[in-house]
């Protein structure tokens, strides 16, 4: 599969962002690479990564998040991929307001799993986007 990867430089640290021509499929630390590689694999098999710079104005829109605009990712269309589950899981994370926190124990009870916190904190340990969820 053909993606696109960016690296954007942040105040937490290079960050590589990924789209696949229409969504964002990506972010990780640069300092992360073997994992990043490894979890991109993992999704979607035979990746060809393609530099270019801003895939569909993505990266300014990380800037503009770093910058202060928390709802710079409102609207783009996101890729993560997983499991019902996980997906449901990384769908809530999107509604949480900035700023703002819910336990994994919370989650799983609004999700409709209680006692199925540790699932949640692995879910979202492998969100793909974890900056934009």
């Amino acid at each position: 599969m053909k993606l696109f990867i960016d690296t954007v430089l942040s105040p937490i640290g290079n960050i590589y962002l990924v789209s696949d021509g229409t969504h964002l499929c990506a972010l990780d630390f640069v300092d992360c690479d073997r994992r990043f590689r490894t979890l991109l694999h993992k999704r979607f098999e035979t990746v060809d990564l393609v530099e270019q710079e801003n895939p569909q104005g993505f990266s300014d829109r990380l800037q503009a998040y770093f910058a202060g605009d928390f709802s710079s990712f409102d609207g783009v269309p996101m890729r993560t991929d997983g499991t019902e589950f996980q997906r449901k899981v990384w769908q809530f994370l999107a509604t949480i307001p900035a700023g703002e926190t819910r336990t994994y124990g919370e989650l799983a009870d609004i999700l409709g799993h209680p006692g199925a916190s540790r699932a949640v904190g692995r879910t979202n340990g492998l969100n793909p986007i974890s900056i934009a969820l």
